[in-house]
């Protein structure tokens, strides 16, 4: 997509393997769900599937179609809705989970769906798609409006957690109108490995929120020795507020490293000050009426290790050569926070 550096970036790699009655793929693969109504899902995966069929297994007419799937996902899926602006093309910023900004889209994992129909990714179709800034335009092609209906399926690159996709169907034809299915889907994140280590604080805090991750925060603040190299604060007390941080170059006093964290407009007491070459500098602005007057606070937000499961049964019956009947039964959990 024009920013591939290694090999082992490029979209498609995979080695197949084929038998009579059995496909074997590995490498960069797709996970898609089947005929079930409730389990839907599409992946872009590392990993490996098979695929194959078999007959006469219990009588002379049934048959057997089966699919398995294991991987190593390289990226966490979103589903976002963007609200339009009149007339307004674009760019659109696409956000993760968490309501992230600066995130990276993997290439190609993108599908966008305007008034419920799927679009077409080319400057010379509906619409392009910057994958480092996770920015989308929109060409003349289609039409945005105020009330447009703008969705996005996405996956992006994730550095907290390893993240595994299994999945698995089988189809059972007892004969020509008879015939049973059964999916089962899991996504989850390695929470013993994760990408960058968790300190027994961040771990206990993990523990402590369960699935409330507005309470999944810890202080930002960290005390440290002088470094002419780094941006550093000192702390005073300001109008009242104690514990306010400011941006300082005195060696004596500036002994705190911070890290700011985007917690919305208003919700914060800091904004964004200036750049220099190694960081943003942010300074303190006072509340009004107890109102924050900014959006980021001197915190960081912890991520959660997840896991989405489901399982899909699944009848169906021709009735006639009109009427097809089925019956479909699905189970689902959404951990919000494996520890």
């Amino acid at each position: 997509e024009g920013t591939t550096q290694q090999i082992q970036q490029i979209d498609k790699m995979f080695i197949q393997l084929k038998t009579k009655r059995q496909l074997l793929t590995a490498g960069d693969i797709e996970l898609s769900s089947r005929s079930s109504y409730f389990q839907k899902y599409h992946r872009k995966v590392q990993g490996f599937k098979i695929e194959g069929n078999a007959k006469h297994i219990f009588t002379k007419n049934d048959s057997l179609d089966y699919n398995i799937g294991a991987s190593y996902a390289r990226g966490k899926f979103a589903v976002m809705t963007i609200h339009p602006i009149e007339g307004n093309q674009g760019p659109y910023v696409l956000r993760g989970n968490d309501n992230e900004l600066y995130i990276m889209v993997l290439a190609g994992t993108e599908r966008v769906y305007l008034d419920g129909e799927l679009l077409t990714r080319g400057q010379e179709n509906d619409y392009i798609i910057n994958y480092n800034t996770a920015e989308i335009i929109f060409t003349n092609r289609v039409t945005i409006r105020s009330n447009s209906r703008i969705v996005v399926e996405f996956q992006y690159m994730d550095r907290f957690y390893g993240r595994s996709v299994i999945t698995s169907h089988a189809s059972y034809f007892l004969n020509k109108k008879w015939n049973f299915s059964l999916s089962t889907f899991e996504e989850k994140d390695t929470k013993n490995m994760p990408i960058e280590p968790l300190s027994d604080e961040a771990k206990a805090i993990l523990y402590a929120a369960g699935d409330s991750m507005n309470k999944a925060v810890m202080s930002g603040v960290r005390t440290v020795d002088w470094r002419s190299d780094a941006i550093l604060y000192a702390m005073k007390d300001s109008m009242g507020y104690d514990s306010v941080f400011y941006y300082s170059t005195n060696p004596d006093s500036a002994k705190y490293l911070i890290y700011f964290t985007y917690v919305g407009e208003k919700k914060g007491n800091y904004i964004p000050a200036s750049s220099l070459a190694n960081g943003k500098v942010y300074q303190w602005v006072a509340p009004q009426n107890g109102v924050p007057q900014g959006s980021y606070a001197p915190i960081i937000k912890l991520v959660a290790p997840t896991k989405k499961s489901m399982i899909s049964l699944q009848s169906h019956y021709q009735l006639n050569s009109t009427i097809n009947l089925t019956m479909e039964y699905a189970r689902s959990k959404n951990d919000k926070n494996t520890f």
